[in-house]
């Protein structure tokens, strides 16, 4: 363990990896500029790729449970994570702070919250959404 996390030992799970729609392998393609990388999936044994796990891994490896915050930028990788399966998930997020790459991401992310009210604002070059909970409709 990282000894930062030392103070968390009990609270934490240190794991080595990234977060994508399912569990396998991801790679980060770097673009020309560093604003324009991207994540994409990679067959096993490709240069630069790493662990992949879909959030239900994720929370399962914690121990099941809530995730209170929720802090994603991931180069692009919006689109895949939000964009897939986030039914599964999503009802344990309390909390989430995401950094956009671009039009296409920023706009699965909030289709994917359709169903769900939270209190929300920008911040600088992040956007926050607390309180994520599930829709209620009024009956009339």
């Amino acid at each position: 363990a990282l000894p930062i996390l030392a103070p968390y030992s009990g609270r934490v799970v240190l794991i080595k990896g990234a977060i994508w729609s399912s569990c396998g392998r991801v790679v980060l393609v770097k673009g020309e500029l560093e604003w324009n990388s991207h994540v994409q999936q990679a067959e096993r044994g490709a240069d630069g790729s790493v662990d992949a796990y879909d959030v239900p891994a994720l929370i399962a490896a914690g121990g099941g449970g809530m995730i209170d915050f929720l802090k994603v930028d991931i180069e692009g990788g919006e689109l895949e994570l939000f964009g897939k399966n986030t039914e599964a998930w999503l009802p344990a997020v309390k909390n989430v702070a995401i950094e956009f790459h671009g039009d296409e991401c920023e706009k699965t992310f909030f289709r994917a919250l359709d169903e769900y009210d939270y209190d929300g604002f920008p911040y600088r070059s992040v956007t926050i959404c607390q309180n994520v909970r599930p829709r209620t409709v009024l009956s009339t």
